[in-house]
């Protein structure tokens, strides 16, 4: 049981790989944290990830529309989108952007997808 939801996992990893290849896997477990949640502090996201929170800034900043690099700015995602928390001015809340929304379904599809052709797969045997 362990090793089929292991391996779906991977597989939805992949996926994502596959549409952005520039993705760390560190920026993916933040997307897919905000996903699940749809709308969740930042500082939220760190702790269920273990990551420390410039960390989530920086990977949030590239899963949404810019981030800087260096000495420039490069192009983000367009995954995420924030806004400032009503309870706490100073806190940002993350959600998913329309284009992060179709990413999520698109995942989810392929996820579905692969368990009915498990499913087939195995009422033939």
């Amino acid at each position: 049981m362990f090793e089929q939801e292991f391996v779906k996992q991977l597989r939805v990893i992949d996926a994502l790989r596959d549409i952005y290849p520039k993705m760390s896997l560190e920026m993916a477990g933040v997307f897919f944290v905000v996903c699940y949640h749809e709308r969740i502090p930042l500082t939220q996201i760190g702790e269920r990830l273990n990551l420390p929170q410039v960390t989530v800034h920086r990977h949030v900043s590239a899963l949404s529309r810019a981030f800087y690099k260096r000495d420039r700015y490069e192009q983000g995602f367009g995954l995420l989108a924030t806004e400032e928390d009503p309870e706490n001015r100073v806190r940002k809340i993350a959600f998913l952007t329309k284009k992060g929304e179709e990413v999520r379904d698109q995942l989810l599809s392929l996820l579905e997808e692969k368990e009915l052709v498990e499913a087939k797969k195995s009422k033939k045997k």
